[in-house]
């Protein structure tokens, strides 16, 4: 069981190889999660909102995440850097791919 977010997770995805687990809550947070033991290994911290949804790149280098606060953030999936915050959108980002 994956347990650490503070409240409601609304999406989580596997890494392409399988090995880690991205989730996205409400809690205005994403986390990175080992598949195999359920250990939370990274929180990403920066979105403004809920989080509505998170994903790994096809390669499993990079995740990107989406919120209420009306952005997609790029993040790399090793260290966990935000490098890319993308605005614009008039009201929350519900989905990513």
């Amino acid at each position: 069981m994956l347990e650490g977010h503070t409240n409601g997770v609304i999406s989580a995805a596997y890494s392409p190889d399988g090995m880690l687990i991205v989730s996205a809550s409400k809690d205005h947070s994403i986390r990175i999660w080992d598949a195999a033991t359920g250990v939370c290994l990274r929180v990403l911290e920066g979105h403004t909102g809920e989080n509505s949804s998170a994903v790994f790149s096809p390669d499993g280098g990079f995740i990107a995440s989406v919120s209420w606060d009306r952005t997609v953030r790029i993040w790399n999936a090793a260290t966990g850097v935000c490098s890319k915050v993308l605005g614009g959108h008039t009201a929350g980002v519900m989905s990513v791919a």
